[in-house]
């Protein structure tokens, strides 16, 4: 192999790594943020809902962000840690604006629709209120 082949070589892996590089950087992905305005929308929606209570979240942890199928930039499973106070509604014989801590981990789906992110699928896979 002479020098110039050699040259080519070198030169075209690293135009193609550049290549690779630029392609997985297009397109919005998922962050951090946008996972867990997700996880508030969600809660701030159980709040609407007559007789559930009020759910007054404190913190949301992302733990794992992680694309569905590999080529597509539009789907993601979301693991995500909220917590905060749940107040519970006004009922008969219950004391009034009762409230206490929770601590949930979540997984939910999370898909691109357009220029917005909607989440579905979602599921509580560990709980804990005092």
């Amino acid at each position: 192999m002479n020098k110039s082949s050699k040259f080519r070589l070198r030169h075209g892996a690293g135009t193609l790594f550049l290549l690779a590089f630029l392609f997985s950087a297009c397109g919005e992905k998922l962050s951090d943020t946008r996972a867990a305005e997700l996880v508030r929308l969600n809660y701030r929606q159980q709040s609407t809902l007559e007789g559930a209570g009020n759910w007054l979240l404190d913190t949301v942890q992302i733990k794992s962000i992680v694309r569905l199928k590999p080529d597509s930039l539009e789907a993601y499973r979301v693991i995500a840690i909220a917590n905060g106070l749940y107040q519970f509604p006004l009922a008969e014989g219950s004391p009034s604006r009762y409230t206490e801590t929770f601590l949930d981990t979540l997984q939910f789906v999370a898909r691109k629709k357009g220029k917005s992110w909607s989440a579905d699928d979602w599921t509580v896979t560990g709980a804990s209120n005092e």
